[in-house]
């Protein structure tokens, strides 16, 4: 089985929200497609390094074959500090 391709800093938030045992949590705003690729504004409310914290983001997949093959993230990091 192939895996995605994550790309931008939310491996990083997911592990590290994971690791303390809250589940994230968040609203879509926005999506639309074309071609082979789906954009998605939404925010992420999660526990991180022991506060609550809420991200808005946007991200973008690629899906081949209808399963997701690359993910790009992107965020203000200064939204978690």
């Amino acid at each position: 089985m192939k895996r995605a391709v994550i790309h931008g800093p939310r491996k990083t938030i997911l592990i590290s929200g994971l690791k303390i045992g809250k589940q994230l949590r968040g609203s879509i705003y926005g999506q639309m497609a074309q071609g082979s690729w789906v954009a998605t504004m939404f925010d992420r409310k999660m526990t991180y390094q022991g506060k609550d914290v809420e991200v808005e983001a946007m991200q973008f997949k690629r899906f081949e074959d209808g399963k997701i093959a690359e993910i790009w993230e992107f965020y203000d990091t200064k939204q978690i500090e």
